[in-house]
């Protein structure tokens, strides 16, 4: 494993837990089969999938996508535990093939996503590349949308 893998996986475990612990669990979604887009979706849920690619290849480690009816600044704010975020907060990390998949509750209001990429620099630096993108609609259970992201 590259030393760019391994700091792209401590990177994303770090980011997950810190989320978790932010978050409180109950306003994450579980993501225990992120690579299967396949699989069904809870009762009442619907979905917002898509693929990460950096130069043309997969983005395959450290990629963390959050999502919300409210815009996701960047850096995302500091949610206590005491105080759930309202609205909710989804997530998702990206698989081993790049793709994503994450289940949101269905909402009248169109979704935001901000995607973290944690790369390293030119110097050796950990820097975090972050993308946006707003208007997806998942106004109704079982509905999906799919959202690609790329970097040159």
């Amino acid at each position: 494993m590259t030393r760019k893998k391994i700091i792209g996986t401590i990177v994303a475990c770090v980011a997950i837990a810190a989320v978790v612990l932010l978050l409180g669990k109950d306003n994450i979604t579980e993501q225990s089969d992120i690579q299967n887009k396949a699989a069904a979706l809870k009762p009442g849920s619907g979905a917002i999938t898509g693929k990460l690619m950096d130069r043309g290849r997969p983005v395959n480690t450290g990629a963390f996508i959050l999502a919300s009816v409210a815009p996701i600044p960047n850096p995302p704010p500091t949610i206590r535990m005491s105080k759930p975020p309202v609205p909710s907060i989804f997530s998702a990390q990206v698989g081993a093939d790049g793709t994503y998949s994450m289940e949101v509750a269905p909402n009248a209001k169109p979704y935001y996503l901000r995607v973290f990429y944690p790369v390293e620099d030119s110097r050796g630096r950990l820097i975090t590349n972050s993308k946006a993108a707003s208007g997806l609609v998942v106004n109704k259970p079982g509905a999906k949308v799919e959202q690609d992201f790329s970097w040159p």
